[in-house]
Formats: C-alpha cells, structure tokens, sequence
C-alpha cells in the first residue's frame, strides 16, 4: 500500500527528478495497479519471479515477464491506446500500448514450439523472440505472459508492446 502512494504521488509530480524515491526501485503502472521490476541478474534467462506483484526484466533486451497466476494476470485487459507508467531510475515515463498479440501454442514435432496468432498465421518460438525481444526498437516496452485456458497456464502466450509518448 505504501507503495502504491509512493507512485501515486510520484505520478502527481510528474516527470521530476527525485533522487529520494529511488530507493522504491524500478515500478511499473498498469490498470490502476503498481508492480515492481526485477531483473534476472545471476538467475538465469528462463527465470522469472514467483512473487506475486512483480514484472521480471529479461537480459539484455528489457521485455518485462510475469507468470500468468501472478502479476502476468493483469495484462489479459490490456488494450492498444491504454497508458503504461514506467518509474525507473527515479523518472517517470509514459508509454502507449500500440500491440496486443495472442498466439496459440502448440508443438510442432518438425521445429521448436510454434505459435499460431488470432489471424491463423504461424511462427515459431524464435521468429517471436526476435520480434519482441532481439529485435524490437529501441525504447519500446514489451511485455510477456502466458495464457491460461481450459486449466493449461501454457495454453499460449500474450506479447504487448508499448511505445513511450
């Protein structure tokens, strides 16, 4: 709750410089909701954080990656044109949502896992990874989780990507 307020008021005074509320760490907004960042650090490329109100940075590129049951959950709502607020290294930054994308996943006895998007088009796991985490623009802001359907966490994966204003 505490800080929920911190952001809250760090968002009031907008994009300031406060060297005092970077000790709250790198935080991140998303439909009302505040939720720490952690990096992967020594973990590993495949980690991500079980707590339940925190988005893990992957290393090197960025894309922030949460497990569906936990903080993950809140990106099922997100929409193209919605506001993400970005607290790092005390400075405030608003990015739009400018991509929504949902894939299907399913193994494919030939390649790796392939994803097959809401329009029917397939790719495989790595056409993914380089569009959303090797090769996406500078700047941008990508998420991932996956989506849970019928009782399987693994039933696909959701990729959001967000642009600063």
């Amino acid at each position: 709750m505490l800080l929920q307020v911190a952001l809250i008021v760090i968002f009031l005074i907008s994009n300031l410089r406060i060297p005092h509320f970077d000790g709250f760490g790198d935080l991140i907004a998303i439909e009302g909701h505040v939720y720490r960042i952690v990096d992967q650090g020594t973990h590993g490329s495949m980690w991500v954080s079980d707590e339940a109100r925190v988005f893990t940075r992957h290393s090197p590129y960025g894309v922030l990656l949460a497990h569906v049951d936990k903080a993950g959950y809140v990106l099922r709502n997100v929409e193209v044109g919605e506001n993400i607020h970005l607290f790092e290294g005390g400075k405030l930054e608003v990015y739009t949502v400018v991509e929504v994308s949902r894939y299907r996943l399913v193994q494919d006895e030939i390649r790796s896992d392939t994803l097959i998007g809401e329009d029917g088009k397939r790719i495989d796991e790595y056409d993914a990874y380089y569009r959303y985490y090797r090769d996406a623009p500078d700047r941008s802001l990508s998420f991932q989780t996956c989506i849970e359907r019928d009782g399987n966490e693994r039933w696909g994966l959701l990729f959001i990507v967000a642009y600063p204003e």
